[in-house]
């Protein structure tokens, strides 16, 4: 096929199917065939190609390696998490867990002088990191004695809080969690990081969020009404409503649909706080003057959360957030 003067394989295909023998004729489209098809598998496969440079390839390497990492720990997790008659806790590897998470999370979120966020995303999509995470969110508390289910519902919200930031705004990454939803789902009412993951799932990406059930709508509700009813102002719920409801300009009018008949099913201040009147107005003016959780406000961390009285405020400014949504 590679020989002096022949320059394009397929047309001297092309010349052979000119001759009036149907054998020749179906040999010619045969390999010319084979020909394309070789071509087209090498593009598909070089779509698939990422060209790293020399400082990006020894930051993948670094997080390969801190997978592998948190992979260990997970899977060794009875082996230094239980207390009982023949072991402690090893609280030294539950830190570098946590060193570990925060490390790959702010990657995800901020990048390095080399290497964007997204482009961080895509490292971590091709390491065991899903793999891990698939493991650690099947992993039912009931099967562990009662004295280490606390540690591991804190690996579990430690990781999800990580898993967030590898997902958010990536839809690649997104499509590949939502597969495990229904793992995720379990936790929501019990560990608010779960809850900010399945946001960060549905966040900015419309076919995903044609794809919310009403089940989940409801119950994210329910729990929204079980903490306002106790005084708490807990925004990842709402930030749960709003980032189902509208995606860039485009609205997801069936989740609109169904958030609204909810809100009118129970009493709209058990879900949004709008504080109304002259003593609602002073209300928020004096939060506003002794507001200090600026990080919070830009990125609520579940992990971090202890603003005190500025979780009022934080929650007063989602709820604008999610009427606006609804509009």
């Amino acid at each position: 096929m590679q020989q002096p003067y022949i320059r394009s394989p397929n047309v001297m295909c092309a010349d052979l199917m000119m001759y009036e023998d149907s054998k020749v004729f179906a040999c010619g489209l045969q390999l010319m065939f084979s020909n394309c098809c070789q071509t087209a598998t090498l593009l598909e496969n070089l779509q698939k190609v990422e060209l790293l440079t020399a400082a990006q390839k020894e930051l993948f390497t670094a997080i390969k390696n801190d997978v592998l990492a948190v992979g260990r720990l997970m899977y060794s997790f009875e082996n230094w998490a239980v207390d009982d008659h023949f072991s402690t806790v090893d609280y030294e590897k539950y830190a570098h867990l946590q060193r570990l998470c925060s490390k790959i999370r702010n990657l995800c979120s901020a990048g390095d002088s080399a290497t964007t966020p997204f482009e961080v995303q895509e490292m971590l999509h091709e390491t065991e990191f899903f793999s891990h995470f698939t493991y650690l969110i099947g992993l039912d508390l009931s099967d562990f004695i009662p004295s280490c289910r606390g540690l591991l519902a804190k690996v579990i919200a430690l990781v999800c809080n990580t898993t967030s930031q590898f997902v958010m705004g990536n839809s690649k990454n997104q499509t590949l969690v939502f597969g495990v939803l229904p793992s995720i789902i379990r936790f929501i009412d019990v560990m608010p990081e779960a809850v900010h993951l399945t946001a960060s799932i549905f966040g900015e990406n419309f076919e995903l969020c044609q794809q919310v059930s009403e089940d989940l709508i409801a119950k994210v509700g329910n729990l929204i009404v079980r903490e306002r009813s106790q005084g708490k102002f807990l925004p990842w719920y709402l930030m749960f409503f709003e980032a189902i409801l509208v995606v860039g300009t485009r609205p997801v009018t069936k989740n609109q649909t169904i958030i609204i008949e909810l809100i009118q099913q129970v009493a709209p201040h058990l879900v949004v706080h709008l504080p109304m009147g002259e003593t609602g107005r002073r209300r928020l003016a004096a939060l506003a003057a002794r507001f200090e959780c600026v990080a919070q406000l830009r990125c609520p961390d579940a992990a971090r959360w202890a603003p005190g009285e500025d979780a009022e405020l934080i929650y007063y400014l989602h709820s604008l957030a999610l009427l606006m949504g609804l509009s």
